[in-house]
């Protein structure tokens, strides 16, 4: 192999591995938050209920499309070479809420403010890793609810079998664009992002 292209991978690994440390390690307490929040929650349970599933489908539908604009608008504006238009979940959420007979809520805010390159892979670091986590609720659905991406399951569905090469494309993506010098704007903006979903369902709660 060329040196200079070895060198190269090991400086890439170098800058996934850094801010994959330090988003993970930012945004921790507020990713458990997340999890354990009394909208989510019910979704990993074996008490699960089609009611439960619809409440959290229609909360994070209102803070979830905004969030997805802001970010396409981004990169479309800066025309980066990022496919984000197969990545957009929006489509599939309203599916599923088609499928159980419901309207799309009203949107919770205009989404996040995305001025930066860091700021972009924050939020796309939490948008992107929801996706990853719902394949673990899709396995939930499947067996309580007996549900499928046909049947109103498509939204955790995520990707299929192209989530984890699409999560790993992701990291390469985001080492690609978010300098040192931009970290802290990525953790930043991941945690921001959070705070305002949290937030946001706090205020859906019955």
């Amino acid at each position: 192999m060329n040196t200079n292209i070895h060198h190269r991978m090991l400086k890439d690994t170098d800058s996934v591995a850094e801010l994959q440390t330090e988003l993970r390690a930012t945004t921790r307490d507020l990713h458990h938050r997340l999890d354990h929040h009394d909208l989510l929650a019910p979704l990993v349970r074996s008490s699960l209920d089609v009611a439960d599933y619809a409440l959290a489908l229609q909360a994070l539908y209102a803070i979830n499309a905004p969030t997805e604009q802001a970010i396409s608008d981004y990169i479309d504006a800066q025309g980066l070479a990022f496919d984000y238009a197969s990545r957009r979940r929006m489509p599939d959420l309203l599916a599923d809420l088609e499928y159980f007979g419901l309207s799309a809520p009203q949107l919770a805010w205009g989404g996040p403010s995305i001025r930066s390159h860091g700021q972009l892979v924050g939020c796309l670091y939490v948008l992107e890793g929801s996706t990853m986590g719902g394949r673990v609720i899709y396995k939930q659905l499947q067996s309580v609810l007996k549900l499928n991406q046909q049947t109103g399951g498509r939204f955790f569905a995520g990707h299929g079998e192209l989530t984890m090469p699409m999560w790993q494309a992701f990291w390469t993506f985001a080492a690609e664009i978010c300098s040192p010098g931009q970290i802290t704007d990525a953790t930043q903006a991941a945690s921001a992002l959070f705070e305002s979903i949290l937030a946001h369902l706090d205020r859906r709660l019955p």
